[in-house]
């Protein structure tokens, strides 16, 4: 393998070191993805376990409670807003409870088991580049004072305020400086969700801790939603529902479409890795992508809500004639077809090869894990564009491309 070249396996648990090293420090999301395998949140039996754990104080608001994602809820405790985040693990339990104020009530006013938090926050930091896509759009991006691996971060005003020393690199990857957030400061931190992590040092220390889950959500739409659960927290609901809305709005729009204009593409994704070939799971994120964007995904009945480590020739006995190939890259250049038989010979004896019909993502040129999380919509028009751009012919992809 090129030096210049990263390749991005699904499963970064079973990446060589290198990428492992690279995956932790550049994009956290994934990092944990892998560790998802195992949710698959069923809403019928979320709905009837909220139901028992609901108490007396609380009052379900499900004009505020999101749609798409499953792993929050929003009510009212005493008239003043309340958020529930589940654990991801096991939808049985509440991770954790809050209560959004305007100012501090007396400790003996507050329910057992909530945490306070006052609105309007005036400084945030972050482990999750996602939020800054999410801050960007509620026109808070001012407040943000940490982030983590800052060499990595793309939008123009985030870096140019690291450059300025206005905000602070607080994490790499998994790894939470303390010091850093210690100095730092803000009203409020997001920290990753992870199995196993333990906050309570930094709560003792002073700092206001809310987890971040939007990785762990399989629906397009659910991840996106998570800004609603930053409104909550910043004073923003309102413009939060709105701005969630529009994207909503706009992802529906182009599954409509789709449905007017039938036709059966066929599409696989993933590469080889240390001689495992890694592919989303049937069930997960980017499997519900290709199913909105019209295309059928030929791994579809694994019930893998991650990824799942296949050998190539499994892989390719499935998906030797299907018509588009989608992978992800970190790559220093332009990332074309030859660099990927370099990596490996055998990918040329695919069709969608042969075809020059492969879909490629550089995450080293597109800030793909920063916003596309936050706008799933413009995922969906890359995908649907590449594949049948007469639907779209006027639209320019902002992540993906065809590679010659």
């Amino acid at each position: 393998m090129e030096k210049n070249i990263l390749l991005f396996p699904i499963n970064p648990f079973y990446c060589s070191n290198a990428m492992k090293s690279f995956l932790r420090r550049n994009h956290r999301i994934i990092v944990y993805f892998a560790l998802a395998s195992s949710l698959i949140l069923n809403l019928t039996s979320c709905e009837r376990n909220i139901q028992q754990k609901q108490d007396a104080d609380f009052r379900v608001d499900t004009n505020a409670s999101p749609r798409y994602a499953r792993l929050f809820m929003a009510g009212f405790v005493h008239h003043h807003r309340a958020v529930w985040l589940f654990d991801p693990w096991d939808s049985t339990k509440i991770h954790s409870k809050y209560i959004i104020l305007p100012h501090q009530l007396p400790n003996d006013s507050i329910p057992e088991g909530y945490q306070t938090v006052i609105v309007p926050s005036h400084t945030l930091a972050t482990t999750s580049s996602t939020l800054i896509a999410h801050l960007s759009s509620l026109e808070i991006l001012d407040l943000l004072i940490g982030v983590a691996d800052t060499s990595y971060i793309f939008h123009f005003y985030v870096k140019n305020r690291i450059r300025q020393k206005h905000i602070m690199e607080i994490a790499q990857g998994d790894r939470v400086d303390s010091e850093a957030l210690i100095a730092c400061q803000p009203d409020l931190t997001f920290i990753t969700l992870y199995p196993g992590q333990d906050v309570t040092r930094l709560q003792r220390l002073g700092l206001q801790i809310v987890p971040w889950a939007d990785y762990l959500e399989n629906h397009p739409l659910g991840r996106a939603e998570w800004i609603r659960f930053i409104g909550y927290f910043m004073g923003k609901e309102k413009e939060a529902d709105s701005i969630f809305h529009s994207i909503a709005s706009r992802y529906l729009a182009i599954q409509r479409k789709l449905r007017q204009n039938g036709s059966s593409i066929s599409i696989f994704d993933g590469l080889m890795s240390s001689g495992v070939w890694y592919v989303s799971g049937g069930q997960s994120y980017m499997a519900r992508l290709y199913k909105d964007a019209g295309l059928t995904y030929v791994f579809s009945d694994l019930k893998e809500t991650a990824s799942k480590g296949l050998g190539f020739e499994e892989v390719f006995v499935k998906a030797r004639d299907a018509d588009y190939w989608r992978i992800m890259v970190s790559h220093r250049g332009n990332f074309t077809l030859n660099d990927l038989l370099n990596l490996d010979k055998r990918y040329e004896l695919f069709e969608a090869v042969q075809k020059r019909r492969i879909i490629v993502c550089n995450a080293a040129q597109v800030p793909f894990y920063e916003e596309g999380v936050a706008h799933p919509e413009w995922i969906l028009s890359d995908l649907v564009y590449l594949t049948r751009p007469q639907l779209m012919p006027d639209y320019v992809p902002r992540y993906y491309q065809i590679i010659r």
